[in-house]
């Protein structure tokens, strides 16, 4: 694995990171264009030769002056790095061994710019001779993590399987706490005590709700699919083992010997469950 061991979690204190699913965004470039079909040159190889051999591409709409580039979890290595075109980005190359990597897309404006740019990355599951072919219709799709992936890596697909549903739900929730909040305001402003209290009530709710949202999907997704590395890879990434460490334990008796003794099957086992 892509020593991934000593971000992932504090075994001493059963703490495990923050999920890093987090963007910023400052402002957008909205442009409109006639897109073609955009087709990946395969000469694009990386400097890397042995390993596995993936192909990464994009079929886009709306993004424009972005970069993107493909690293380890941690960020430390770069294995390939490409500009976004008016209709796409893609190549063929080489990284060390399966495993889950970031692709990273960033924007930068000149200085004197009125936009200042935007960042953000997703993550993917690399196998060999794999594709992966990334839809977004706009760099909006990919801040709001709602970027199709369509690809012939089973275990990519199954990651997709988590993220697809995660990400609708999370931004569902939101929405729905920022219109409560509008309305508590607006009802408060009014002095309507009672409805006030009845929307912050239901507030208070779903922001629990979304406040836990990844941990009672990471249960649901591992308690189905007991036999795929991005079970064992999403549990090392909760945050309340302790609060719900008995159902955790059930969790992972659960799972396959064989995604155990997986790289992160290994780590948790030694670090947080047992």
């Amino acid at each position: 694995m892509l020593n991934r061991r000593s971000a992932v979690f504090i075994a001493d204190t059963m703490k495990f990171p923050k999920n890093s699913l987090n963007y910023l965004f400052i402002s957008i470039l909205i442009c409109s264009c006639s897109v073609k079909k955009y087709t990946h040159d395969p000469t694009k190889i990386s400097t890397a030769k042995s390993g596995i051999m993936v192909t990464i591409s994009g079929e886009t709409k709306k993004i424009y002056s972005a970069e993107v580039s493909l690293k380890t979890e941690d960020y430390k290595q770069v294995f390939w790095t490409d500009t976004i075109k008016e209709n796409g980005f893609g190549a063929t190359f080489n990284v060390p061994e399966p495993g889950f990597y970031k692709l990273h897309f960033e924007a930068k404006y000149p200085k004197d710019s009125f936009y200042a740019g935007w960042l953000h990355f997703m993550s993917l599951y690399l196998e060999d001779n794999q594709s992966y072919q990334l839809l977004p219709a706009s760099d909006q799709d990919i801040l709001h993590n709602r970027t199709t992936i369509r690809s012939s890596s089973k275990i990519q697909n199954q990651l997709s399987l988590f993220e697809e549903p995660y990400w609708k739900e999370d931004a569902r929730l939101k929405e729905k706490i920022g219109n409560e909040a509008v309305a508590a305001d607006s009802l408060l402003k009014k002095h309507d005590n009672k409805g006030y209290k009845k929307v912050m009530a239901a507030l208070s709710r779903d922001e629990e709700l979304s406040r836990s949202l990844f941990s009672s999907f990471t249960r649901k997704f591992a308690s189905k699919y007991p036999a795929s590395v991005v079970s064992t890879h999403k549990l090392l990434e909760v945050k309340d083992i302790e609060q719900h460490y008995d159902e955790y334990l059930k969790i992972y008796n659960h799972l396959d010997d064989a995604v155990k003794k997986q790289p992160d099957g290994v780590v948790l086992k030694a670090g947080s469950i047992l």
